[in-house]
């Protein structure tokens, strides 16, 4: 009985710290093609050589989003991307944050989906590097989404983010 209460706690233990190291590690995404004629697009966040796009698409019921760069026509080219994902509680609701780097470009982003019950209000977001935040509300008649996006000029070490004044170190 004993070796196997060992095995479970060591089991638990690994499984629990994968799944940290999991939600705060980086990921590099590589270029796929998403024609956009297709989608509705809902929102641009332009940066100085790359956009992020964030659309509605009907086909499978799902927004999604994408940074990709910006060509001299105006079209959009998809580009290889690195994010990092955190999560964390504010007040009673929760919160993901994601920081997007675009490594050929040197350009940051981030994306901010806060869920909330349907009573509460608009939360305030703002950042240290003091960047314009566009938001986008998704309602169910239960809950709400709140989508925050941000191109980030200056990301330095120590970035934070404030959500109804409660800091998130990012960086």
């Amino acid at each position: 009985m004993k070796p196997f209460r060992h095995f479970a706690i060591a089991f638990c233990v690994c499984s629990l710290l994968c799944m940290l190291t999991a939600c705060m590690s980086s990921v590099t995404v590589w270029p796929s093609f998403v024609d956009l004629s297709k989608k509705d697009v809902i929102l641009r966040v332009d940066g100085t050589e790359t956009a992020l796009l964030y659309w509605y698409d009907a086909s499978n019921g799902d927004y999604e989003w994408n940074v990709f760069q910006i060509l001299d026509n105006g079209q959009v080219a998809p580009i290889s991307l690195r994010y990092t994902d955190k999560v964390a509680q504010i007040e009673d609701n929760l919160c993901h944050i994601t920081e997007c780097f675009v490594p050929d470009y040197g350009e940051h982003y981030i994306l901010i989906t806060y869920m909330s019950t349907d009573q509460d209000p608009l939360p305030s977001v703002s950042d240290s590097a003091f960047s314009t935040f566009f938001s986008y509300e998704i309602e169910n008649g239960v809950a709400r989404m709140y989508c925050f996006f941000a191109y980030i000029p200056e990301f330095s070490e120590g970035y934070t983010v404030y959500i109804n004044q409660d800091a998130v170190v990012i960086n």
